[in-house]
């Protein structure tokens, strides 16, 4: 796993830089709180390294809540950013509301390096109480053989290869 601090079971957000919000452990989950209020982006950018030209990688988080005055209306997601975290290069999103829920993007390097970012969208009006929690973030390669998984992951499943694997598992 390429995101050294994905997991945030040291209890802290190193590594994590956050813009438009503050960045804490909380129930070990990294939370992105508000501090600035109207629409706009809240965002933790996290520095990626040892990338491979050409190779196609996988980035996956938990988005694990949200709460506060605005949160039903955030949308949740993750980009991938270029080394001078100018411009995107992946993203997704759509992870809406207070619940939780699966953020996954592919993409192929061109660059060595990249930044991973979390993200949460919305319109927090007066509201500096919104915020968005994020867990379990993965960034991996995927083997040159092709598609992975080569069927759909069951939920066990999904959890065992982002809670315990060091290396890519096919599915047959």
């Amino acid at each position: 796993n390429l995101c050294t601090n994905g997991d945030f079971s040291g209890g802290t957000t190193t590594g994590w830089s956050g813009t438009s919000c503050t960045l804490s452990v909380v129930s070990g989950a990294m939370r992105l709180l508000s501090t600035t209020s109207g629409a706009g982006a809240r965002v933790a950018d996290f520095p990626i390294a040892g990338l491979t030209i050409g190779v196609k990688y996988r980035v996956m988080a938990s988005k694990i809540g949200a709460g506060g005055a605005s949160a039903a209306n955030a949308t949740s997601g993750i980009n991938i950013r270029n080394a001078a975290n100018s411009s995107t290069l992946a993203s997704t999103s759509g992870v809406t509301g207070t619940g939780g829920g699966f953020i996954i993007t592919e993409f192929t390097a061109t660059e060595t390096s990249c930044y991973l970012r979390a993200r949460w969208d919305g319109d927090a009006s007066a509201d500096t109480t919104s915020y968005t929690d994020f867990d379990n973030f993965e960034f991996r390669a995927l083997p040159a053989t092709g598609a992975f998984p080569k069927r759909a992951a069951t939920f066990d499943e999904f959890f065992a290869f982002t809670a315990t694997s060091t290396t890519a598992r096919s599915y047959v």
